[in-house]
């Protein structure tokens, strides 16, 4: 049995070859500096195949980026299900954070994306964009997140804190010879970030003015 008749056979295995082999490829040189032919010698299977199982080279683009939204919602799945419990400021920021770090491939086609218009390939996003949309607006609803900036907004601001620190890391370094502290950096855009969400500009964080409301609400024997 020759390679490209077990390759036939194991239908899934194959498409996984060839989106790591494209993921590869699409991270370095962009989608117009990849062709598929370069996707088949560096997966091993042939461009018919593949055009069998991804129908065009944009079908198998799309394929890759999806890749990614699947595998955070599958690492966090909490991120695209809960929609009816408030912002964490802090969950938000430090599961992105994490995934953006351990799949710089990714964070790589996002940028190759952008620079070549390819952004309408980037779909399955929606739902996990959405949801943490939602849980801000929750937030607001309840007084603990301010209601003066919209939550679509907000979510785009906590996003950009993430993804610029990691796409600019070779100018960024410039900024801190002392080297880049990922840990460090995480931990102070947490802290921005909360207090930039807190209600009224008061520079509380959103969990501090949930505190401090609960603590003067009167209690039942004070009311009696």
């Amino acid at each position: 049995m020759n390679a490209e008749v077990a390759r036939t056979r194991n239908p899934e295995g194959t498409k996984r070859a060839v989106v790591d082999a494209a993921e590869r490829l699409f991270a370095e040189r962009g989608f117009a500096g990849t062709s598929m032919r370069d996707i088949s010698e560096a997966s091993g299977v042939s461009q018919p195949l593949i055009q069998h199982h991804f129908g065009s080279k944009e079908g198998l683009y799309s394929s890759v980026l999806r890749r990614a939204v699947e595998n955070y919602a599958a690492r966090f799945p909490d991120a695209a299900r809960v929609t009816d419990q408030p912002v964490d400021v802090q969950t938000e920021l430090e599961r992105l954070f994490q995934f953006v770090r351990d799949y710089p491939l990714q964070t790589r086609i996002v940028g190759w994306a952008r620079l070549e218009g390819k952004q309408g390939l980037v779909t399955g996003c929606e739902a996990l964009r959405c949801a943490m949309v939602h849980r801000i607006e929750r937030g607001q609803e309840l007084g603990l997140v301010r209601n003066d900036i919209d939550a679509p907004s907000l979510a785009v601001m906590l996003e950009a804190l993430i993804f610029y620190w990691f796409e600019n890391r070779p100018l960024n370094a410039a900024l801190f010879p002392a080297g880049l502290d990922d840990d460090a950096y995480v931990r102070k855009a947490i802290a921005l970030l909360e207090r930039g969400f807190a209600p009224g500009g008061t520079g509380r964080s959103a969990k501090q003015s949930g505190t401090a409301r609960a603590s003067r609400k009167p209690s039942r024997s004070s009311r009696t």
